[in-house]
C-alpha cells in the first residue's frame, strides 16, 4: 500500500488526493485487524465495502466511532472501491515498477 502512495507522488496527485488515499489505507488496516483477517482478498474487500455501507448500523458505529451513525452516499462506497481497485492493480508484482497505477 505505501508504493501505492509513493506512485501518486511520483505522478504528482494533489496532496488532498494522497492524504485522502492514506486514510481509505488506514481505515482498511483497521477494518482487517478489528475482524481479525489474516489476510486481505476478494472476500475482505468486499466486507470491507459493505461496512463503508453499513458501518452506521454496527453497534459501535463506523470505523469504531460511535459518532459515525449517518449513512453513506453510493458514491463514497463507488469512490473508494475505484481508490481500492487503483491501489491493487498498481501494486501488482507483475508490473514493472507498480506500472504507476496512481490514476485516476
Amino acid at each position: 500500500a505505501n508504493d501505492w502512495l509513493i506512485d501518486c507522488q511520483i505522478a504528482q496527485r494533489s496532496n488532498t488526493t494522497i492524504a485522502d488515499r492514506r486514510l481509505l489505507i488506514d481505515k482498511l488496516l483497521w477494518f482487517l485487524r478489528d475482524r481479525e483477517y489474516g489476510t486481505c482478498g476478494v472476500s475482505e474487500i468486499k466486507s470491507f465495502l459493505a461496512h463503508i455501507s453499513n458501518g452506521h448500523d454496527d453497534e459501535r458505529g463506523r470505523w469504531g466511532n460511535s459518532r459515525l451513525r449517518k449513512k453513506v452516499r453510493p458514491s463514497t462506497v463507488a469512490t473508494n472501491y475505484t481508490n481500492l481497485r487503483t491501489m491493487f492493480v498498481s501494486v501488482q508484482p507483475s508490473t514493472p515498477l507498480g506500472g504507476y497505477g496512481c490514476t485516476g
